[in-house]
């Protein structure tokens, strides 16, 4: 193997700007990283179908349709016009998933009253500042919409990256070349040392 030479983020300037260059089938072997979760700017205040619809490829019908589970802090929730508030907010979405558990959890069910925990809402002013989501995406919500994301490029934490790439050692067959901040990386060596010397990392794909 040989090397060479996006939704609203972070800056990049504060952090290493890389690009890898992947073989054709690449990129969609990368999708599972969004599990772990992309950071996004918005404004405090902002409703969630408002934040989801500038995703690109959440178009009203896909997030009506397809987006089955939505879950905020870690609690499910149904209404996509809830504000976002705080800092730091995570925000998990899945198709619809099996079982009873899946129906507890999807969206406007008819079990959802069987959920142990429901979201409460800040309904006090919200300041006016901006505030990071984490983003995560599961199943086929990952496989349909995360491709159009990582070639835009996200942000994420380079201890995320890092372990996602030491836990699949076989992804680094499909890296034929890394950028670094513009500059080309002899090898995928100089793309571990700089995750593991930065918090965040901003990632694009391309084939």
């Amino acid at each position: 193997m040989t090397h060479s030479p996006a939704t609203k983020a972070i800056p990049k300037d504060t952090m290493p700007a890389i690009t890898l260059q992947l073989s054709e089938e690449g990129i969609d072997k990368f999708t599972a990283l969004l599990q772990s979760g992309v950071e996004i700017e918005t404004n405090a205040g902002e409703p969630l179908l408002q934040f989801l619809e500038k995703i690109p490829g959440f178009t009203p019908e896909y997030i009506d349709n397809e987006i089955q589970t939505i879950f905020l802090d870690g609690t499910a929730i149904d209404d996509v016009h809830a504000p976002l508030t705080d800092t730091e907010t995570v925000i998990a979405l899945s198709a619809a998933m099996p079982g009873l558990s899946g129906a507890i959890y999807r969206k406007n069910s008819i079990h959802s009253p069987l959920r142990s925990v429901h979201h409460q809402y800040d309904t006090t002013k919200v300041d006016e500042k901006t505030i990071s989501i984490y983003l995560k995406l599961f199943n086929s919500i990952a496989r349909d919409r995360g491709a159009e994301m990582l070639r835009q490029g996200v942000t994420l934490k380079a201890s995320t990256m890092l372990t996602f790439l030491q836990t699949r050692p076989w992804l680094v067959d499909h890296i034929q070349a890394v950028t670094i901040n513009d500059d080309p990386a002899a090898n995928t060596d100089s793309l571990v040392d700089t995750l593991r010397n930065t918090e965040r990392a901003h990632l694009s794909l391309t084939n």
